[in-house]
């Protein structure tokens, strides 16, 4: 499934377009996810300009809810320095 979705993903936005979204893009990633593999969210970023790309230990799939706090402080940092 996660490559299906990799594969709609950057062949439906990116690639046809030849680039990603040129706005500062974060992506966190749960390195114990297993329905996403670690590797298609490396190839996302670097699809995406002005992207980048946090790992969370001891994290499956759902990074807002096992690493709330954590998340939240990444992603309020994120916004803060986007603006």
């Amino acid at each position: 499934m996660s490559e299906a979705v990799t594969e709609a993903t950057t062949s439906r936005y990116y690639h046809d377009a030849g680039k990603g979204p040129e706005v500062p893009t974060l992506a966190i990633h749960g390195r114990n996810d297993k329905p996403v593999h670690f590797e298609n969210s490396l190839r996302l970023v670097s699809l995406i300009p002005y992207s980048r790309l946090v790992l969370l230990n001891r994290c499956g799939h759902w990074a807002q809810l096992e690493h709330a706090a954590e998340f939240n402080r990444l992603v309020a940092g994120f916004v803060a320095e986007a603006w």
